[in-house]
């Protein structure tokens, strides 16, 4: 049985006990038939902008344990912007750096698309009869949000804005170091200084680590 879910987005252990109580089972697990295939469509609809961008789309399936163990399709610009398909990127994209560049290709333009799963995973092997489901994931910006953003990212806004914000970055951490070195003739107020200093990098840090994508 196949599932179909989408994500439309811009404005979008087990326990060893268990894992060993269910191996039993899975050994005799019919596996799907050779014949066995999914045929499915979708269509990305055109839209009148003058900012108009080819969206990003991750198309993959899921077994009934919401494991991802397929990806059909990957239509990104460049590497840098996989995580803007969030939904797929958390489950797939940043554990498999393989895959993602076995199944990446270019963003297109609007119309119908056809593709077909032939009931194997991302190895080639057939999977076991059940329920999974199709994931379809696009993500396009647009207006203002979309400047903005491809502004702060620097894309699709040419080659001058990127060394433009590129050299901003190094004078930042220049003026940073400069504060630094600043700092240390005073003694009175350096050991609290490089405390929170330390406590800055530290946070920046952690919500690096575990809250971005």
């Amino acid at each position: 049985m196949l599932n179909t879910d989408r994500f439309l987005r811009r404005n979008s252990l087990s326990k060893l006990t268990l894992i060993a109580a269910l191996m039993p089972l899975s050994l005799f697990a019919a596996p799907l038939p050779d014949r066995a295939k999914v045929d499915f469509e979708f269509e990305l609809p055109k839209i009148d902008t003058s900012m108009y961008a080819r969206p990003y789309v991750a198309v993959w399936i899921e077994d009934d344990k919401r494991k991802p163990v397929k990806t059909i399709q990957l239509w990104v610009g460049k590497d840098e912007w996989l995580k803007d398909l969030r939904s797929w990127w958390r489950k797939v994209g940043r554990y498999d750096r393989e895959l993602v560049d076995a199944v990446t290709s270019a963003t297109r333009p609007a119309g119908q698309y056809r593709f077909i799963w032939d009931g194997t995973n991302d190895e080639g092997l057939r999977l076991e009869q059940g329920t999974y489901t199709l994931h379809v994931e696009v993500v396009r910006e647009h207006g203002i949000v979309a400047l903005l953003n491809d502004l702060h990212k620097g894309r699709n806004s040419g080659d001058a804005w990127k060394w433009f914000i590129d050299i901003t970055a190094l004078l930042m951490v220049f003026f940073v170091l400069t504060g630094v070195c600043l700092l240390l003739p005073k003694k009175k107020t350096l050991r609290t200084s490089m405390q929170w200093m330390a406590f800055g990098t530290l946070l920046s840090l952690v919500i690096y680590f575990v809250a971005v994508p």
